[in-house]
Parts: C-alpha cells; sequence; structure tokens
C-alpha cells in the first residue's frame, strides 16, 4: 500500500503524514479480514509524484493510495 502526497510541506513531515495515512489504509483492509501479514504500507511522500507539483490539479493527482497486488507463491 502506497499513500502518495504532495510537495506543499518539509519532506519529514510529509514522510510522517504519508507513513500514517499508509497505515490506516492497511487498518482499514484488515478490519475487512485480510491478515495483516499481507499487508505492507509504505508511504511514499513525495518521492514518487505522476504530475508535476506546480499546480493544484497536479498535487490533487499526487495524492492518493497505490494497491499493488502481487503473486504469493
Amino acid at each position: 500500500l502506497e499513500k502518495i502526497l504532495n510537495e506543499l510541506i518539509d519532506f519529514e513531515e510529509l514522510q510522517k503524514i504519508s507513513d500514517d495515512r499508509a497505515l490506516q489504509v492497511r487498518g482499514y483492509f484488515e478490519r475487512k479480514g485480510i491478515p495483516r501479514r499481507r499487508l505492507f504500507p509504505s508511504g511514499k511522500s513525495s518521492q514518487e509524484p505522476i504530475r508535476p507539483n506546480t499546480t493544484a490539479a497536479g498535487r490533487s493527482e499526487n495524492r492518493r493510495v497505490e494497491i499493488i497486488i502481487r503473486d504469493g507463491r
């Protein structure tokens, strides 16, 4: 689980917010019955933007959760 935010605040604060939100998403899936051992939250903060953060629209698109499903075999 990756939570990506924009670059409007300093990196350390941004990373903490990103990590906290990734943990919240993990909690949601745990409450839905998915075991914690199968969930790997990862806050990305401003490290992997999909759009430039120079416009409100770009920042909006960069605030997202990505769910990566891997083959568990």
